[in-house]
């Protein structure tokens, strides 16, 4: 069953459910408020008798002429007036008639104490007080009607019922004439939002989805429009990917594949030389397959980290230790302002050392022989900042949010013969993610480049 079809048939048993509930409880409050009603009445025709009762004790005195003789009270039951006509009892033949409604019972004489005087009577009786100007002095019951028995009544109350059965079956046939656009444009939205899922997950990632509203299918659709520009965003750089990889792996190979039909063709002379520049280029290509398996093996969460207290600086020092001698071969006038208290961060000491090394790495690599390099470790408050700049030659400003990227080089810097494969950055972005941190590149005001790593502080 289709969702349209389970909304409007939801809405129409829930609005029948409704209407069927009022019905029930119109009707259960009309009877017994109708029943009341003719209860009351009936009360109320008993006026001849109550006048005729008060001039019976006026003349009396008391009741007990009634108690003793019944055919006095049968008397004046039977009392007429002009206005009035009171209660009489049925003629035998007309009350064996099955289908003829049965009057109610004769009246019960009270006294002033409720007591009986002649008459039958109940709790559930309704009374009507015989006074002498402010003097209670008796009290007329009547039993009440468990049903309506008059003809008029009946025809009033049948009457009744069929028009709250009409105004409910009319409302709940307006209810479904509702329901059928409303239903309809609730689910023409989710139509909508299948079809287009259909075709993204076919690969059009170009998809529109037309659904407005801030409701939540609107909020859905502003969702679905966002996930099909990143499975976009995602194709592409996948794409580029799988065509930067090829490239960067096709190059080294068609060299050596070159030099070796030149070796093998007699073209170049077998030397140590040529075999070198084919052994450099080999070198190059399981350099760029190690980083393409560390970066791998990095986004997809396979780099283990075993973390603990650390202290940054001291890390820090070892890895400047570590790089003093390329510092020296390039000739970079190292300058170092190091935090005079430990930096302790919650990190694996193992990777932030390979983070370290392959920016001091990437800094050998670009920057100007007898460049000025100034390396800064800070801590403030609830992080600790590392800062690592040179004084040239730099990179554009259009560059400098893509040096991050895999495989990505800048034009006149970055290029193949300082042996660079373009993944040590994308290696330090997810090694700096993977501790909570940031890394961004900028210009440095020594005119070069500089990297900004911030890493969270750790107190105990």
């Amino acid at each position: 069953m289709r969702i349209q079809s389970k909304l409007i048939l939801a809405l129409l048993i829930a609005t029948t459910a409704m209407f069927a509930a009022m019905y029930s409880l119109m009707q259960w409050s009309f009877d017994r408020g109708f029943l009341d009603y003719v209860n009351r009445r009936d009360l109320q025709r008993q006026e001849t008798l109550i006048n005729n009762l008060q001039r019976f004790y006026r003349q009396s005195g008391s009741w007990e002429p009634l108690r003793r003789d019944h055919n006095l009270w049968r008397r004046l039951l039977e009392a007429e007036d002009d206005d009035q006509q009171p209660w009489r009892p049925p003629r035998r033949n007309e009350d064996d008639r099955p289908d003829r409604p049965h009057p109610p019972r004769p009246p019960t004489l009270l006294d002033a104490d409720k007591q009986v005087v002649t008459g039958r009577f109940r709790s559930d009786f309704i009374m009507a007080p015989i006074k002498l100007g402010d003097q209670t002095v008796g009290w007329l019951a009547l039993p009440p009607r468990v049903r309506v028995t008059e003809q008029n009544d009946l025809a009033f109350s049948q009457s009744q019922d069929k028009a709250f059965l009409v105004i409910s079956t009319l409302m709940v046939a307006i209810a479904l004439l509702i329901a059928l656009p409303l239903a309809r444009q609730f689910v023409t939205p989710i139509k909508r939002l299948a079809v287009a899922t259909r075709q993204l997950a076919q690969g059009a990632y170009d998809v529109e989805l037309k659904v407005s509203g801030k409701d939540e299918l609107g909020q859905l659709a502003r969702d679905f429009h966002q996930l099909a520009q990143t499975l976009q965003s995602n194709e592409t750089a996948r794409r580029r990917w799988i065509a930067d990889i090829s490239h960067e792996l096709r190059t080294p190979l068609a060299i050596a594949k070159g030099e070796l039909e030149a070796l093998v063709d007699g073209v170049r002379p077998t030397n140590r030389d040529n075999l070198l520049s084919i052994q450099q280029e080999i070198e190059h290509l399981q350099k760029l397959i190690n980083d393409l398996y560390e970066l791998t093996n990095a986004e997809v969460g396979a780099l283990r980290y075993q973390k603990d207290e650390e202290d940054l600086r001291l890390i820090l020092q070892h890895a400047l230790d570590r790089h003093h001698a390329n510092f020296t071969a390039a000739g970079f006038q190292l300058i170092h302002d190091l935090a005079p208290s430990p930096a302790m961060v919650w990190a694996d000491a193992t990777r932030l050392s390979q983070l370290l090394d392959n920016l001091f790495s990437n800094t050998c690599k670009y920057a100007d022989p007898g460049a000025q390099v100034r390396v800064s470790l800070n801590v403030d408050h609830d992080q600790v900042r590392l800062r690592i700049e040179d004084s040239g030659p730099g990179a554009p400003d259009e560059a400098l949010p893509k040096l991050f990227d895999h495989l990505y080089r800048v034009e006149n810097s970055r290029n193949r013969n300082t042996g660079g494969s373009g993944l040590g950055l994308a290696i330090c972005r997810k090694i700096v993610e993977a501790h909570e941190g940031d890394i961004s590149a900028s210009r440095s005001p020594l005119g070069g480049l500089a990297i900004d790593v911030t890493l969270p502080a750790y107190h105990e």
